[in-house]
């Protein structure tokens, strides 16, 4: 389908009267206009489409004043300049298929401008007049292949699918009330020239049937009229620092604690420079200020007050300041003013106007940003494409032009699933971690951890971080994880929003001696017995009487000593990352020995309470690793002793350096097989084990050490199991999946 999109242009064919030359004097007007047309569309079945487009217009139109007759003025357009940006994308999903596309400008803005104004200088009144709005400006989806717009069609900006009707409408510029009054203008009759500014704006929303959300356009207009070949005074915006770097940042203490700010200075100039008569007042905006829940995704206040505000402990000399720190004024007098803008959310995005009242003259001009006479409105922050996230951060990470749903991070690889779960808006708008705001890198899998244990934990933590390649977060307070464990929770209806992603919660236990685990992960039902991504985990707990090392006998007879704490923590974090044993099947298992026709045997017996029954059990030969069988006549076997038998492609088998790996059996089967007698061979390892302790975390599922295949005498546990180990590429910490 080929996209075309309707943009702003205005001519102005006028009549008035004006005391100026009729060969010198000029109109001049200037429009800047924004319109931005949201729409979501869902139905049952599964289908869901979101699509934002947004154009904006900078115009500006100068008029040579040919006549002047009655009381009517005649004008002849002598130069005319516009610029429009597009942008905007959006995503479609179903069953079946997703898709995604952003928007870009196919050609420049036109010159065939539509429209007029209206001067009555008898009365000082004015009026501007908007006929046909939108005029045809091609726009294309990208990748062109794509099959792209709900928000966007042939007849202009649409609400959708659902109504086909187009926003803004030619209704609006004929019949609404509210918004033809912004239109309106005055100025001081006695005057020379003429200086008159306005602002007007619209919004519109369309649901559908049975509530299905259709979309909402909204449009807003500002523009300046002024009169003369050259204006002797204008009002300037600067920039206190880099803006076009700043980023608003967030504290998460309530609704006037602002996490940084940022300050311009307004000031009068002349053409020559320097203003050194006359003064103003100057009266500041904040519009369209966003009031997104909480300060950043996880903050535990959750209230909606504006995220960007003019707060009197920054700005002293203000005067007239409103309760909801939108509006305000300084004194007269004034050739300069600082004016400081606070953020409170680390997604705060507003855009700044002001306003400069001529001491004396009745005159009100806009204040304009430094070198850019069009720009009467600075967005907060510096925001070209319009799309809620500072260019800065985009550029920073690479993002410029993606779709804020877009959730893609590629590192680590893991299972191959992209993304951890959280979109690039909620990783720009950033978490609270111990209470300072930190923005996430979009590149990068994130993983969130509220650690209770503390403490030495950390080590476990860090060994973690540094096997998986994820960015762990681990100083979350319970409060900014919260019961439900979801980190990107605080969001309006509109958000950009892929799936409820969850943290993890660290805890310790103190273990009984009926327990026989150091460390586990529970759900509500439960043990964890089927791993997978966070939202799996209710809470991850570990025995706070486990030794930070462990000492293992060689072959050689000397010893080494291994983590043993870290690695254990790992791996249960592990398993909350979709990451499973190396396979199944080991066991614990009793050996008693049984005197039969005056003969001492050992037998195996799976329950205590069968031991003594050898019809119950299995006669078994113990052997040495290094050659040797145990004595069955030896005391160590005359009552029952409990061992853990590691069977083949269990819990042992596999890389035996890889933290996954289970390193608590006692024996293993010959893979000899049965004795002639009819016994079954056992190798015990419980005196010398040289078993190790994994420190790292797999690549493959082959058995390796004390597994590799062809080891003398035997591999013990041999290779992970089918579809386990490789347990690098088993990382998954997307709530999307599994």
């Amino acid at each position: 389908m080929r996209l075309f999109l309707m943009c702003i242009a205005l001519i102005f064919s006028a009549s008035s009267a004006c005391c100026a030359a009729p060969d010198d004097d000029k109109v001049t007007l200037t429009i800047n206009a924004t319109c931005v047309a949201d729409s979501t569309l869902t139905d049952p079945h599964g289908l869901s489409m979101k699509d934002k487009i947004t154009a904006v217009l900078s115009e500006r139109a100068v008029y040579r004043i040919v006549s002047v007759e009655g009381g009517v003025l005649e004008l002849e357009l002598v130069n005319h300049s516009n610029t429009v940006q597009i942008s905007g994308g959006g995503t479609y999903k179903d069953p079946t298929e997703s898709r995604s596309w952003t928007y870009i400008a196919g050609k420049p803005a036109t010159d065939n401008v539509q429209g007029g104004v209206s001067i009555d200088t008898l009365h000082g009144t004015g009026r501007i007049f908007i006929q046909d709005f939108m005029v045809a400006i091609g726009a294309k989806a990208s990748p062109e292949d794509v099959q792209a717009g709900s928000a966007y069609g042939e007849a202009g900006m649409t609400f959708g699918t659902a109504t086909g009707e187009s926003f803004p409408s030619q209704t609006l510029f004929e019949s609404n009330e509210s918004f033809l009054k912004g239109l309106y203008f005055t100025f001081d009759p006695k005057s020379k020239r003429i200086s008159a500014s306005g602002q007007t704006n619209y919004k519109l929303t369309r649901k559908g049937e049975d509530g299905y959300y259709i979309g909402t356009g909204k449009l807003n207009v500002t523009y300046t009229v002024t009169s003369g070949v050259q204006e002797e005074l204008h009002a300037v915006l600067i920039p206190k620092g880099d803006y076009s770097t700043w980023l608003p940042v967030a504290t998460g203490k309530g609704a006037d604690v602002p996490g940084n700010a940022i300050t311009f200075t307004v000031e009068l100039r002349t053409p020559a420079g320097e203003n050194k008569k006359k003064t103003a007042q100057f009266e500041i905006a904040l519009l369209e200020t966003s009031r997104y829940p909480g300060s950043t995704m996880n903050s535990p206040w959750t209230g909606v007050d504006p995220d960007l505000k003019i707060l009197k402990v920054n700005n002293p000399a203000l005067l007239e300041i409103s309760a909801d720190g939108q509006k305000a004024k300084t004194t007269t007098g004034l050739k300069s003013a600082p004016i400081t803008i606070s953020s409170l959310d680390g997604a705060a995005i507003g855009k700044l106007s002001v306003l400069a009242r001529i001491d004396g003259e009745n005159t009100v001009m806009n204040v304009h940003f430094d070198g850019e006479p069009e720009r009467t409105e600075v967005s907060i922050p510096y925001d070209s494409d319009g799309n809620t996230i500072a260019d800065a951060w985009e550029r920073e990470n690479d993002i410029l032009g993606n779709p804020l749903d877009t959730d893609e991070d590629a590192e680590p690889q893991g299972d191959g699933h992209n993304g951890d779960g959280l979109t690039v808006w909620e990783e720009y708008r950033g978490f609270l971690e111990d209470g300072k705001h930190n923005r996430t890198n979009p590149q990068q899998k994130d993983l969130f951890i509220c650690d209770t244990y503390g403490g030495r934990s950390k080590r476990g933590i860090n060994r973690f971080a540094a096997l998986t390649k994820l960015a762990v977060h681990d100083k979350l307070t319970l409060d900014e994880l919260s019961p439900s464990r979801v980190i990107n929770r605080n969001r309006g209806e509109d958000a950009t929003h892929v799936v409820d992603q969850h943290g993890l919660l660290l805890d310790g236990f103190n273990k009984t001696k009926n327990e026989d685990f150091d460390g586990m992960v529970t759900t509500p039902q439960g043990y964890l017995e089927v791993p997978g991504p966070p939202k799996t985990a209710e809470r991850i707990i570990i025995d706070r009487a486990l030794p930070d090392t462990v000492t293992r006998k060689l072959k050689s007879g000397s010893a080494k000593t291994y983590e043993f704490f870290a690695p254990i923590v790992a791996h249960e974090l592990l398993h909350c990352c979709n990451v499973w044993h190396h396979g199944n099947g080991d066991t614990t298992v009793y050996w008693k020995a049984e005197v039969i026709d005056g003969m001492a045997k050992i037998y195996e017996y799976a329950n205590k309470e069968d031991c003594g029954q050898p019809e119950k059990g299995l006669f078994v030969r113990v052997l040495h690793e290094n050659g040797g069988e145990y004595p069955p006549d030896a005391s160590v076997f005359s009552t029952p002793w409990l061992l853990y038998l590691g069977e083949k492609k269990g819990q042992h088998s596999g890389d035996d350096d890889c933290v996954m790996r289970y390193t608590i059996s006692h024996t293993y089967r010959s893979a000899t097989g049965f004795f002639r007698s009819g016994s079954d061979f056992r190798y015990l390892v419980y005196w010398d084990p040289e078993e190790p302790v994994g420190q790292g975390l797999c690549n493959i599922s082959s058995g390796t050490g004390v597994n590799k295949a062809g080891r003398i005498p035997n591999p013990r546990y041999g290779d992970a199991a089918e579809g386990r180990g490789a347990c690098a590429h088993k990382i998954c910490v997307n709530d999307w999946y599994h």
